[in-house]
């Protein structure tokens, strides 16, 4: 015996880390949302407003803090911990709703 107690395991052939590689996935919560240098003048985001409802609108002015966005017929100043990317072509489905 190995000192390993008499109990038999079953693992499947993936699970096994042969060459010792960190597998640590980490969850980076400090990084929420876009940063200021992932958004140019023209990208589409969106985001969730106060009453969690996901708004959408095209970067006009990138400002220390936030974003002015404007969508359909409204403008927002956003933080950028609050936006995520939008395809355009979404974003143009959207407004023609």
């Amino acid at each position: 015996m190995c000192g390993c107690g008499s109990k038999r395991w079953t693992l499947p052939h993936y699970a096994i880390n042969i060459h010792q590689v960190d597998t640590h996935l980490s969850s980076n919560e400090k990084q929420k949302g876009l940063s200021r240098t992932e958004i140019c003048i023209g990208d589409v985001v969106g985001f969730l407003d106060s009453d969690n409802v996901e708004q959408y609108g095209k970067v006009i002015r990138l400002n220390q803090k936030t974003v002015t966005l404007e969508g359909r017929n409204m403008g927002w100043r956003v933080p950028y911990s609050y936006l995520f990317k939008v395809h355009e072509q979404a974003f143009e489905a959207l407004v023609a709703e």
